[in-house]
């Protein structure tokens, strides 16, 4: 079994453009989508090239995780059975993965840190903003159903 331990931020992404363009970051394209919310079954593809299924468990901070690669092809046929899609730019900087959505998201900017446990201590940097990890508006599968929070 995986348990996976996580905090997620809301971002200053004026702040982060900064890091971004200062150190050159290159994103990751990623789309994904889901053949169940609960428990959330996603598959994944990087891009345009290696694919994976997560199977995720119930959980905001902790949950269990299971994460497979998949043929690239096969993963492309199963987002064709996905109800809905979203597309997003990973960026990969200190430790954390930051996401930049795009398409109906446009605009919501999320940092995420994965921790060893839920009481690991780890530094912000200073584009971090709110956290929301307790917030489950904020978890892929609650905003690829109802879209960004109207409160960001």
């Amino acid at each position: 079994m995986s348990l996976e331990i996580e905090r997620k931020f809301l971002i200053d992404d004026l702040a982060f453009r900064k890091v971004v363009r200062a150190t050159n970051l290159r994103p990751t394209h990623i789309q994904q989508g889901y053949l169940s919310l609960n428990p959330a079954v996603r598959v994944r593809v990087k891009d345009r090239k290696s694919a994976f299924i997560t199977i995720k468990g119930p959980g905001l901070l902790e949950r269990k995780e299971f994460e497979y690669p998949l043929p690239y092809t096969d993963a492309c046929q199963m987002l064709d059975l996905c109800k809905q899609t979203m597309t997003k730019l990973r960026y990969r900087v200190e430790g954390w993965d930051v996401d930049e959505f795009l398409g109906s998201l446009q605009g919501l900017w999320l940092a995420e840190i994965e921790l060893k446990s839920a009481k690991e201590q780890f530094e912000r940097p200073a584009w971090i903003s709110q956290e929301v990890t307790e917030d489950k508006r904020y978890q892929n599968t609650w905003l690829i159903e109802y879209g960004i929070p109207t409160d960001t």
